[in-house]
């Protein structure tokens, strides 16, 4: 089953995965305003059940049968060459499987990746925010809180971000789906290897994002995977959580910036 994908200029490829009920929007919204050139070809990949991708049957909706399928997809579309991943949250977890799995992929760049699939398994962190101005919702009220819940940064700007960016796909998503994959104390939702991926030193530039608050997937697994890769690159935001490309835009285009750099020398 071929995943929806969205293609945009010509070179080196970099695919995007987006995190769990989320879409491809959010990585475009995200990445798409920093490339200035067209030696980058951008594969942008819905999940499935999320986006414009079909759910996977019940007997498949687990995370090994996804990573498969994003294989898949992307050697339908680059062949054998090298290329590159980008992933947000199960989409960095997704990626670094695929780092883990595939020799194909030369570097990995990850924001607030997840380690450890289960939830009451990880270690998550202290949430805070930090209200920079007042917001008044004239529009998807109900929304709020869960953008307080995972935003650090409060400002009528992060709120029209988190509207445009984040809701549209969970909006969109087979929610039935994503309770699907995380059923059973989310064993479906972790990958079989996981254990063998939390302890792998890998050969590939490998890049993390961490939101000191982040109280979805946290911080300290993803820090301590980080400091293990000979290639490791890992900075911990001190005002971001879960939701660190709204919260600190100018430094994920810093260090992505950085990432590009290193594909095309």
């Amino acid at each position: 089953m071929p995943l929806h994908t969205q293609t945009i200029g010509t070179g080196f490829p970099v695919v995007f995965l987006h995190g769990l009920g989320l879409d491809m929007a959010s990585m475009q919204a995200w990445y798409e305003p920093l490339f200035s050139h067209d030696q980058i070809q951008r594969i942008y990949l819905d999940l499935p059940g999320m986006g414009a991708s079909p759910a996977v049957p019940i007997d498949q909706a687990n995370s090994d049968t996804i990573l498969h399928l994003i294989y898949q997809t992307i050697h339908q579309r680059v062949g054998q060459q090298d290329y590159a991943v980008v992933g947000h949250s199960y989409g960095g977890y997704l990626a670094l499987a695929l780092a883990y799995r595939d020799p194909a992929v030369k570097h990995a760049f990850t924001t607030c990746p997840a380690i450890t699939a289960v939830t009451g398994e990880r270690s998550l962190a202290a949430h805070y925010t930090i209200q920079e101005a007042a917001i008044t919702p004239a529009t998807n009220t109900q929304q709020l809180a869960d953008y307080q819940r995972t935003n650090v940064i409060l400002n009528p700007q992060t709120w029209q971000a988190y509207q445009a960016q984040i809701l549209p796909g969970l909006n969109r998503c087979d929610r039935s789906f994503i309770h699907l994959l995380q059923r059973q104390n989310s064993r479906f939702y972790r990958l079989s290897f996981e254990d063998h991926l939390r302890t792998a030193r890998l050969s590939q530039p490998i890049t993390l994002l961490l939101g000191r608050a982040d109280n979805q997937v946290g911080f300290q697994e993803q820090l301590t995977f980080g400091q293990r890769q000979p290639q490791g690159t890992v900075s911990v935001l001190a005002r971001a959580g879960h939701n660190l490309p709204i919260d600190q835009p100018a430094l994920l285009a810093a260090y992505f910036q950085q990432f590009i750099t290193s594909l095309l020398h």
